[in-house]
C-alpha cells in the first residue's frame, strides 16, 4: 500500500526546492529535515518494505503495527523549519507497489509510481540514498516467521533499492540529464574507465 502525502509544516509548494527518495529513517531522513530547517521546500517519499504476510494472507496484527514507520518531528525542529521559512512533506510506498505492472495491458501506468511523480511535481533537486534499506530489511526479517525467513524467496535489500531507482526516474523526467545513485562505498565510473 502507498501512504497518503501528509504535510509537515504549514506551507508547501507545487514545485518543491529538493525531493528526497529513501528508505525510512537514516540519511534521507536527515536531508529531508534539514534541508527543510535551512528555509527549503521539502518532499520526502519513502520507499519500504511490505511487512510479512502471514500463511493465511493478510499481515499479521504485529506485522501491521510493525509496519507503521511513524515518523515525529520535535516541536523545536518544526520551530526552526517555520521560521526558517521551510516545509516539509511526507508520502511513501511499499516496494511492490512502486515495482507492480499495471493490472491491465494497456498503457496504463502504475497507479502508486504516477502518484509518486505527481506529487514530486518537477523538483529543483533530487536526493536519493539506499542508506536505512538493509535496516528496512532487518525490521521485515523480525515479523516474518521461521518458514518464510528459510524460503527467503525475497530480497527486500534489492527490491527497496530497485523502487528507489525506478521512482527516482520517475520523479526526475525529462527536467534531469543525470541520477546517481550509489550505496556506501561504490563508486561511480565517470568518462568510461
Amino acid at each position: 500500500a502507498h501512504r497518503q502525502p501528509s504535510a509537515l509544516s504549514a506551507s508547501s509548494s507545487s514545485s518543491p526546492d529538493v525531493v528526497v527518495i529513501s528508505p525510512p529513517g537514516g540519511i534521507g531522513e536527515i536531508a529531508s529535515i534539514e534541508a527543510a530547517r535551512l528555509g527549503g521546500s521539502v518532499k520526502w517519499f519513502v520507499v519500504s518494505a511490505p511487512s510479512a504476510i502471514s500463511p493465511n494472507g493478510p499481515p499479521s496484527a504485529s506485522a501491521s503495527a510493525a509496519n507503521d514507520n511513524n515518523i515525529a518531528l520535535t516541536a523545536e525542529t518544526l520551530a526552526a523549519i517555520e521560521k526558517a521559512g521551510g516545509s516539509m512533506e511526507l508520502a511513501g510506498a511499499t516496494f511492490d507497489t512502486l515495482l507492480a505492472s499495471s493490472d491491465d495491458n494497456d498503457d496504463n501506468d502504475n497507479s502508486a509510481l504516477s502518484a509518486m511523480s505527481a506529487w514530486c511535481a518537477n523538483p529543483k533537486s533530487l536526493i536519493c540514498t539506499y542508506d536505512g534499506a538493509m535496516e528496512e530489511k532487518r525490521r521485515v526479517d523480525r515479523t516474518k516467521t521461521t518458514e518464510q525467513r528459510e524460503a527467503g524467496t525475497v530480497d527486500e535489500e534489492e527490491m527497496i533499492r530497485s523502487g528507489i531507482r525506478l521512482a527516482a526516474r520517475e520523479a526526475a523526467g525529462a527536467n534531469m540529464n543525470t541520477i546517481c545513485v550509489l550505496a556506501a562505498g561504490e563508486e561511480m565510473n565517470v568518462g568510461g574507465e
